[in-house]
Parts: structure tokens; sequence; C-alpha cells
């Protein structure tokens, strides 16, 4: 762990949690017409979560501060859930293959409900020590 990481990791409100599964994102200054599926919309692979925020693989470059809205699907407590939030970038990093890098959002105005949601997410992945298969991607 190189000593910027160890800096963001004592900044931290919330302890993250190990994930991989799919989310789809969009920038909140784009146009909120959208013409066909989501135009705007891109994938990443969401690799960790709390519930002060999320970090995810992309490869398309974003800036320190841009606000996102970040969706994803998941499985808890015999539910599933669909959970639109929004989030700031607090940091985008460059990863060895070049051609993609990490993001790490911060969740802004996060709903009551879908900050239990989260919560109950985090409780039940850190209850099974792994990620479960029947968390949807």
């Amino acid at each position: 762990m190189s000593e910027s990481d160890w800096k963001m990791a004592d900044r931290r409100k919330h302890p993250r949690i190990a994930c991989d599964f799919d989310i789809r994102y969009r920038l909140n200054d784009q146009p909120d017409v959208r013409v066909r599926l989501d135009e705007h919309e891109k994938p990443a692979s969401m690799v960790n979560i709390s519930q002060g925020g999320l970090a995810f693989v992309t490869d398309s470059p974003l800036c320190e501060g841009e606000e996102l809205t970040i969706k994803f699907n998941f499985e808890a407590a015999g539910q599933s859930r669909s959970i639109s939030v929004v989030g700031r970038v607090c940091y985008c990093i460059g990863l060895a293959d070049q051609q993609s890098c990490r993001v790490g959002i911060e969740f802004i105005g996060l709903k009551d409900a879908d900050q239990e949601a989260i919560a109950g997410l985090i409780r039940e992945i850190s209850g099974k020590g792994s990620w479960p298969s029947r968390f949807l991607k």
C-alpha cells in the first residue's frame, strides 16, 4: 500500500467491503433527454462499497469533484433492490493497463431508504465473508 493509499484510508469514515458487480453511471451535467437506451450512461465494475461511498473501475477518466448518478441492482434479505444514488468523484487513478482507471465516489444526498438498503447489503456481505452469488450484475 502506497503512502497516498494510507492517507486515503485514514480519511474514510466507513469501512469498505470488497465486491464485484456491474453498475451504470452518468455525469449529472449531461442533458437529461435520452434518445436511445440511456446513451449517456456508461458501464463500470464496482470494486467496493461502504455507507459513505463506493469505488469502481471504468475506461472513462473522470475529474475530481464531478457529480454522477450511479445505478446498481442487488438482492438482500430475499428482496431485489434497484438503487440510483448521486455521488461526487473523490479521486480517479489510472491503472497499470493504461486503459482504465479506478474512481472513488462519496455519496451525496443519500435517501434514508437507500442508506438503509446499502447498510443491510454491507451487513449481509460482511456476515458471509464473501460476495454472495445471488447478487445481480
